[in-house]
């Protein structure tokens, strides 16, 4: 692997570590002053809706502009909106606070929904197209790594240093990343290609192949879902539930979150190893895995011991990686 490669690991994996903290410390700063579960679960909606249409104008952009300068230009204005917020944090309580936060949440999902493409189209011009597995695969694996570091130990950062202090961690994350790229070397635009249709044209060709193929939209209708669902391990439902139902503070809430990371990878890992005994029946197990995780988040929603509720998490990972 060259020395482009590794500043998008290095890059990737202090993103993911900081907008993990910021997702946390964001969450329990709008808990904490609306006390509403409600208002502060938006969160979430708000930044997958800008994360998409962030993901979606990109070839806008990115028929005028080098790649490697749109990542800059991404990483800078999420710094700038990040350190804005810390300036919010300080502040009284306030609609128009209120207002602010989420307009934060906003821009900075937008400009981090142009992460990923971009991330995909430049390892395919720095990486050889026989080491891609490997390359993706290490990304993978990083990713996940510094998922599970940021949501079990996030909670602690909150609970024994505070918000501010978390959000300034971010902050510092964030510079990490951004020199990174710095010193990302790639070719010109014309070398690596994002679709450069029209806005309208990238929004509508993948939904027009989906209704043309009924298989795979079942598929993505079941992946629409879980992703729906899935958004509770990261919002203020989640939070609520350890504080309402489980009696404990702000480091559980970080442990439950970690549990179901560690699952993932734990979970991971058995499907690779029993890869070839699936391979034969993947609906089945496929259904089975559906089912399993459906039934150990309606258990999770009854249980009052948070011992017993990291365990049911942790094996909810094998279930919903299958």
């Amino acid at each position: 692997m060259n020395k482009s490669y590794y500043s998008i690991l290095v890059s990737q994996a202090t993103t993911n570590l900081g907008f993990a903290l910021y997702t946390m410390s964001v969450t329990l700063f709008l808990f904490n002053v609306t006390e509403s579960t409600a208002i502060t679960s938006l969160i979430t909606f708000v930044s997958i809706i800008a994360r998409m249409f962030g993901s979606a104008t990109l070839p806008i952009f990115s028929n005028k502009i080098k790649f490697r300068t749109l990542l800059i230009t991404s990483q800078i204005v999420q710094l700038l909106f990040l350190a804005f917020l810390l300036f919010v944090y300080s502040r009284s309580y306030s609609s128009i606070l209120l207002f602010y936060s989420f307009v934060i949440i906003g821009v900075v999902s937008f400009f981090n929904g142009w992460f990923s493409p971009l991330k995909s189209t430049i390892i395919k011009s720095i990486v050889s197209k026989d080491k891609r597995v490997q390359a993706n695969s290490l990304l993978s694996t990083v990713d996940q790594t510094f998922q599970f570091v940021a949501w079990a130990f996030g909670g602690l950062l909150l609970a024994f240093l505070g918000k501010s202090i978390t959000l300034e961690i971010t902050l510092c994350l964030i510079v990490i990343s951004l020199i990174s790229f710095l010193s990302l070397r790639t070719h010109d635009n014309s070398k690596e290609k994002i679709n450069k249709d029209s806005l309208l044209k990238s929004l509508t060709n993948g939904w027009s192949y989906l209704f043309k193929n009924p298989k795979l939209r079942v598929l993505i209708i079941m992946d629409l879902i879980e992703s729906w669902a899935g958004m509770i391990w990261i919002a203020a439902i989640s939070l609520a539930f350890v504080k309402e139902a489980l009696h404990k503070g702000e480091p559980w809430w970080g442990y439950i979150n970690g549990a179901y990371y560690l699952g993932t990878m734990i979970g991971g890992f058995i499907i690779y190893r029993l890869s070839k005994k699936l391979q034969g029946n993947l609906l089945f197990f496929m259904f089975l895995g559906a089912t399993l995780y459906g039934a150990l988040t309606f258990i999770y929603g009854f249980i009052s011991n948070p011992i017993i509720a990291l365990i049911a998490v942790v094996f909810m990972g094998p279930a919903y990686i299958l």
